[in-house]
């Protein structure tokens, strides 16, 4: 009868162990990817608008006059309060590292997971994309400020106070002139309001100081036939 002894050999610590090599993790199938999407509440398709129907023949009728007046109401509300919340924006922002702000609000506001379409399962953009150009016309207009405060308990405010300004802003365009008077009235001030709003952000170049010696050296390239053809010298125009 033979007997067989298993008998482990010590191990020396210098030894260096063997590194395990890790299996490459595979893309998933198409089929993962869809069920991964809807289990995170991403949009698939694109957005599709549901249309409804409303009976308005049971509410009192309103005369044009009534429901410009209503408008009206909301855009005067709105331009009375635009001045003092742009007002505190700008005194906030002057308080606290420009750039700071910037990489803040871009990086916890307006980033999000790849494949996730914010506006298609909210149906709207809470924090707009205009809302960093502003941030960054003020850090362009603005002393450079380098104190270092801390703002994270001040953070909800500042994100409300600019979807404020936003709504503040949009809504001051019902603040019709006496001059619209009559339904006809109306288009000619509603394609003056489309074009002020669409080029409220001008995008410049560069600096402020910087775009007025560019504009300047424009204008006075143009001087001598702006002149004969307006009857003004646009230099002294712009200055």
């Amino acid at each position: 009868m033979s007997f067989q002894t298993c008998v482990s050999m010590p191990t020396s610590r210098s030894r260096k162990k063997k590194k395990q090599t890790k299996k490459p993790k595979l893309l998933p199938t198409q089929e993962k990817l869809v069920e991964i999407i809807k289990s995170n509440d991403m949009a698939l398709n694109p957005i599709k608008m549901k249309y409804f129907e409303a009976n308005f023949g049971d509410a009192e009728e309103t005369t044009f006059e009534q429901r410009l007046d209503a408008l009206k109401k909301i855009g005067k509300n709105a331009s009375e309060s635009f001045p003092e919340k742009y007002r505190k924006i700008k005194e906030w922002i002057g308080s606290h590292d420009q750039p700071k702000l910037i990489s803040f609000a871009f990086y916890y506001f307006m980033t999000s997971t790849a494949g996730y379409d914010e506006e298609a399962v909210k149906g709207s953009i809470e924090f707009q994309p205009y809302y960093q150009e502003l941030l960054q016309a003020f850090a362009l207009t603005l002393p450079r400020n380098y104190d270092a405060r801390p703002f994270s308990q001040e953070v909800g405010q500042f994100k409300k106070d600019f979807m404020d300004i936003g709504e503040l802003y949009r809504l001051k365009h019902f603040d019709f002139p006496d001059s619209v008077l009559e339904a006809d009235d109306l288009p000619f001030h509603m394609l003056r309001t489309e074009m002020i709003m669409h080029t409220t952000a001008v995008r410049n170049w560069s600096y402020d100081h910087q775009m007025k010696k560019v504009t300047l050296d424009l204008a006075a390239g143009i001087s001598k036939e702006f002149i004969i053809h307006h009857g003004f010298d646009p230099v002294a125009f712009l200055q």
